[in-house]
């Protein structure tokens, strides 16, 4: 079975996945603004605050301090139910439907000519992702982090063909599916965009649906001892 655990590779490969469908979405309908990748919000804002355009510098504001309040919301959640293998599994399964009810209110707004508001709700959900989902295989892991990513499949691919280290091996395959799963994911919201426009929201929901379902059916074929 590929997926045994919350943490396995295929489960980081949906998230990836999900990350990247999220913020090609608001990246393309929201007017170049990311929902989750906030570094590029920051590049976005300092080039904006520089030409002194303060009609868009507001849009990265409101999305940075949108994140912000979304990732401090979930650790609250976090601390109310803690990491049990029972809490653990029914807090993601809470915060994966609260992430479809923040991307379902995003679309309503976004219909009801109310911008902003819908862009502050989408990055919320992806702060809720990203602050709930850390990791891979046991270790620490962010769906978004894709430089890190990138640094990684380069020092574990030359680790494992030129000085031909076993260990690399997994950890270059490992991130290329990451990578690919970010960028999969991506390309997918943006061929759904040019098909649907805003409806392509109905991309990043039918992924959390599928990786809601899936820790769902972790959940239940574990031992009754670990639930």
């Amino acid at each position: 079975m590929i997926i045994k655990n919350n943490d396995s590779l295929f489960m980081g490969a949906l998230l990836t996945m999900l990350a990247g469908s999220i913020d090609a979405y608001s990246f393309l309908i929201h007017g170049g603004v990311f929902a989750g990748l906030q570094t590029g919000n920051f590049i976005l804002l300092g080039v904006e605050i520089s030409h002194g355009n303060l009609l868009v510098m507001q849009r990265y504001i409101f999305s940075i301090v949108s994140f912000a309040l979304g990732a401090i919301l979930v650790r609250y959640i976090q601390h109310k139910f803690d990491d049990s293998h029972t809490n653990a599994n029914f807090r993601k399964i809470g915060i994966l439907i609260y992430q479809i009810a923040l991307l379902g209110a995003s679309f309503y707004a976004y219909q009801r000519h109310l911008g902003i508001l819908s862009t502050a709700l989408v990055s919320v959900a992806a702060a809720s992702e990203l602050q709930e989902f850390k990791m891979l295989k046991g270790k620490p892991f962010t769906p978004i982090m894709m430089t890190g990513n990138l640094r990684k499949i380069s020092e574990s691919g030359i680790d494992w063909l030129i000085f031909k280290q076993k260990a690399a091996r997994h950890a270059f395959l490992d991130t290329l599916v990451i990578i690919g799963g970010f960028i999969g994911g991506a390309a997918l919201t943006g061929l759904f965009i040019k098909l649907m426009s805003v409806y392509a929201l109905a991309v990043p929901i039918a992924l959390t649906f599928i990786i809601m379902i899936l820790i769902i059916i972790i959940s239940q074929n574990q031992p009754a001892s670990e639930r």
